[in-house]
């Protein structure tokens, strides 16, 4: 194996057509983590959780900086991304986050058990890894996404994806205001 060569080992490329058909399926899945995005962390449920955890305005702010702020973290993991490969890195990144915000379900026993400051420490601990593994799946999805989408078809491709995510948003916040409503 070239030295310089990584994690890819025999690397294939799909054709045109396998990437074409793979495109409804990429579509779906960012949909459904839109969904995902406005029913955990970035809608109201969160900050009602963090509030009910009894933490004061300052901590909740630092919570919920954490992740923008962590979004500089994808520049430093790019080149281990590029040589472990895009696809893998961001497939892996991107499951593990789901499990790791997870671990908010068990805040309320950290709370009872050892008390406010501790579980205030463990829900930064767990949004910050969080944050580092969304920030280094977010840096590895556009390199293969350039990949994964054939370049005839890039323009209208990612403005399908953006309507889809606009609606799906919509959606999800306000379900009874969705242009979708008007059709159905």
């Amino acid at each position: 194996m070239d030295p310089g060569s990584g994690f890819q080992g025999m690397v294939t490329s799909s054709t045109n057509a396998e990437k074409l058909r793979s495109l409804p399926w990429a579509l779906g899945g960012n949909a459904a983590n839109v969904a995902y995005v406005y029913l955990t962390f970035s809608g109201p449920v969160f900050l009602l959780f963090l509030d009910e955890l009894n933490l004061d305005k300052k901590q909740i702010g630092l919570v919920l900086a954490l992740i923008p702020f962590c979004g500089v973290i994808s520049v430093l993991t790019a080149p281990a991304a590029a040589w472990i490969g895009f696809k893998r890195t961001f497939l892996i990144t991107w499951v593990a986050r789901k499990f790791v915000l997870a671990l908010l379900i068990i805040t309320p026993w950290v709370l009872a058990a050892w008390g406010e400051r501790v579980a205030f420490g463990f829900v930064v601990a767990v949004i910050f890894t969080f944050a580092v593994l969304r920030a280094t799946a977010v840096g590895s999805f556009a390199p293969w996404l350039h990949e994964l989408v054939p370049s005839s078809v890039r323009g209208p491709f990612d403005r399908g994806r953006r309507a889809l995510e606009t609606e799906t948003a919509s959606a999800t916040r306000c379900p009874g205001n969705s242009s979708t409503n008007a059709v159905l």
